[in-house]
């Protein structure tokens, strides 16, 4: 069984490019995993925060 790790997963902040990595990220925090999500500021007005959020995924935004 492997230890509690911290991942971060990084994307474009477009749905399309985001939607796959949300759903590995989802099964990386059930599984007991640290998740992080980076992605430019653009992604604060998109869905991308709150679908994070509710999978719970730590969201990190970088200066575009």
């Amino acid at each position: 069984m492997c230890k509690n790790l911290r991942i971060a997963l990084c994307s474009v902040p477009e749905l399309g490019h985001c939607l796959p990595l949300i759903h590995i990220g989802e099964e990386l925090v059930n599984k007991g995993h640290d998740v992080y999500f980076v992605s430019g500021n653009i992604a604060k007005e998109t869905r991308l925060k709150s679908m994070t959020e509710e999978v719970g995924i730590k969201i990190i935004y970088t200066n575009d």
